[in-house]
């Protein structure tokens, strides 16, 4: 609802940064647009990330 409202009042700036943690460490794993869907957001990491970082398997059921 928050993310909608800010939406609706012209208040969303940057984008998301898209992290994972795996054993305490912070993975960055995708810069995605407010308007990207999770879908979209999804396909960019399964797309470029899950080779690098073969545990996302696991994480990202």
């Amino acid at each position: 609802g928050n993310l909608q409202r800010r939406r609706e009042e012209q208040k969303t700036t940057g984008e998301w940064l898209i992290y994972a943690i795996h054993e305490n460490i912070k993975y960055y794993l995708c810069l995605a647009k407010h308007s990207d869907s999770n879908d979209d957001i999804r396909n960019k990491i399964n797309s470029s990330c899950i080779l690098e970082f073969p545990f996302l398997r696991e994480i990202l059921k």
